[in-house]
C-alpha cells in the first residue's frame, strides 16, 4: 500500500497500491482487518512476534470488528473456551443469540459424539472420519449432520533434495503408478459418492475457475508405464522387486500427521499401489510434521522424502505464491517444502498476483498449475469432505465453502420458537 486516504468523516477509505495487487479485496475482509491499538506494536518485528504468539493475553476490556465482541473476562485459557457477546455499538443486524461459546474439544470421534449427545455443545465442525460419521447417523433426527466439500485438499509433497525424487521421471512415475480414482473412493468417497480426483493445485473441484490441467496422464494407475519411466531414468529391478539405481533402492518414507485415520489409509493404499512398480513406501506418523526447522524431520527441516498433508484453497490466489515459487536460499523456502524450482513458474506467479482482472488472474493461475504438472513437485489427490453437525433446535446454521466455514453468518443463528 502506497497511500491510505480517509474521507466522508473517515467512513470512506481510498487505498492506493504502489503496484497492482490481485487479491486487494481479501485485505478488507474479516479477519484481514485488525484493530491497530491491539496489533500495532510499533515495528514489523514486534508485530510479527505478537501475531505468532497470539494476542489473547493482551486484549483490552473488549474488542470487536462486527456484530460480536470479545471481552478479556470471557476468555478462559485453562478450560480452552471463549465467549462472544453482542456488540451493542454495531450498526448492522444484531445477533439473535445472547452469547456464542467457542470450546476446544479436539478431533477425537468419541469425544465429539459424547459432547453433542449430552448437550455440552450444540454444533461441531471436525474433520470427518468414518467412525465419526457413522456414529452421528444414529443421533438423527435430534442432531442434524451434513457432508459437504470445502476448500481443503490433500496432496503429496515430493522432496526434490532426495536422491530419487530429484529426478522428474521418478516423481512422474509415482504419479503414473497411482490409481487415484480408487484412492479417492476409499477415502473421501467413503463419506460422499460425489468425491472425485483433484487435478489442480490452485483451485478445488467446485470453484468456478477450476480446470483439469493434468492432460489425463495420471488417472488410471498405469504400472507398466511407470516401470518404463523408471527404466528410462536408469533403474533396474532388484532381487526383491524394488527398483535400484547406483546401488540405491527406490525406498521412500511417506510421512503424515498423527491421529488421522484417513491419512493412514491413504498411505496404506499408496504403498500397495506403488509396490508393483518397484517402489517401496514406508509409513511415518510424524508429530513434528509442521514444526520449525529446529526439528530436522519436519517439512521445514527438510529431512523427509514425501509429505502427505493438506493445503487450503481460497478465492484469493496470492497465498499460493510462497508455496510454489523457487526458494530464495536453502533456509528461505517460504512454504515450498518440496524445494522445487522453476523460473517459468516464478514468472507466472509474479504476473498472477499483480493481475487485477479476475478472469485473467485465474487464467494465469491455471497456467501455473499446468506447468507444475510438468514439474510434478507436488501431486494433488482429492478435495476433502467437511462434516457439520448441530442441534435441530437451532436455525440459520449452514456450511459455507470458505475459510470461515459455518460461522460465516453466526449472527443469524437462532433458537427455534
Amino acid at each position: 500500500m502506497a497511500a491510505v486516504e480517509g474521507s466522508d468523516s473517515d467512513k470512506t477509505v481510498k487505498v492506493t497500491y504502489a503496484t497492482p495487487f490481485s487479491d486487494w479485496q481479501s485485505v478488507f475482509s474479516n479477519p484481514g482487518l485488525v484493530p491497530a491499538h491491539i496489533m500495532d506494536k510499533g515495528d514489523p518485528k514486534a508485530n510479527c512476534a505478537l501475531a505468532t504468539k497470539g494476542w489473547v493475553d493482551s486484549i483490552p476490556n473488549d474488542i470487536s470488528g462486527g456484530p460480536w465482541q470479545l471481552k478479556a473476562s470471557n476468555i478462559d485459557k485453562q478450560k480452552q473456551t471463549l465467549v462472544l457477546t453482542p456488540n451493542e455499538s454495531y450498526w448492522g443486524t444484531k445477533p439473535n443469540l445472547d452469547r456464542l461459546v467457542y470450546t476446544h474439544i479436539g478431533q477425537d470421534s468419541g469425544t465429539n459424539v459424547k459432547a453433542m449427545k449430552n448437550g455440552d455443545v450444540q454444533m461441531i465442525y471436525p474433520q470427518p472420519q468414518p467412525d465419526l460419521v457413522k456414529n452421528f447417523k444414529s443421533l438423527e433426527p435430534k442432531i442434524v449432520n451434513k457432508i459437504s466439500f470445502g476448500l481443503t485438499f490433500e496432496h503429496a509433497d515430493f522432496n526434490t533434495k532426495n536422491f530419487h525424487l530429484a529426478q522428474p521421471l521418478v516423481r512422474k512415475a509415482i504419479a503414473t503408478a497411482l490409481d487415484r480414482p480408487s484412492l479417492v473412493k476409499a477415502t473421501a468417497g467413503v463419506f460422499d459418492s460425489r468425491a472425485q480426483v483433484l487435478n489442480n493445485r490452485i483451485y478445488v473441484n467446485n470453484q468456478p475457475p477450476y480446470k483439469d490441467n493434468s492432460g489425463g496422464l495420471y488417472e488410471k494407475g498405469d504400472v507398466a508405464k511407470a516401470v518404463s519411466m523408471l527404466q528410462e531414468a536408469g533403474y533396474t529391478k532388484g532381487s526383491d522387486g524394488i527398483m535400484v539405481k547406483d546401488g540405491k533402492r527406490l525406498s521412500l518414507e511417506m510421512m503424515t500427521t498423527v491421529g488421522n485415520q484417513l491419512r493412514e489409509t491413504t498411505i496404506d493404499i499408496v504403498t500397495s499401489q506403488l509396490k508393483p512398480a518397484g517402489i517401496e513406501i514406508k509409513k511415518f506418523l510424524n508429530p513434528d510434521l509442521f514444526a520449525g526447522p529446529e526439528k530436522p524431520r519436519s517439512l521445514a527441516g527438510g529431512q523427509f522424502d514425501i509429505g502427505l498433508f493438506a493445503w487450503v484453497a481460497s478465492n484469493a490466489i496470492g497465498p499460493n505464491k510462497p508455496i510454489y515459487e523457487s526458494p530464495k536460499s536453502a533456509t528461505a523456502i517460504g512454504q515450498n517444502y518440496s524445494r522445487g524450482s522453476d523460473p517459468q513458474v516464478d514468472e507466472l506467479l509474479t504476473k498472477m498476483v499483480q493481475e487485477t482482472d479476475p478472469a485473467k488472474s485465474a487464467d494465469l493461475a491455471n497456467q501455473v498449475d499446468s506447468q507444475l504438472w510438468q514439474d510434478m513437485f507436488t501431486l494433488p489427490l482429492y478435495q476433502k469432505a467437511t462434516f457439520l453437525a448441530y442441534d435441530q433446535n437451532y436455525t440459520g446454521i449452514g456450511e459455507n465453502a470458505t475459510n470461515f466455514g459455518p460461522m460465516w453468518n453466526s449472527e443469524g443463528f437462532a433458537v427455534k420458537q
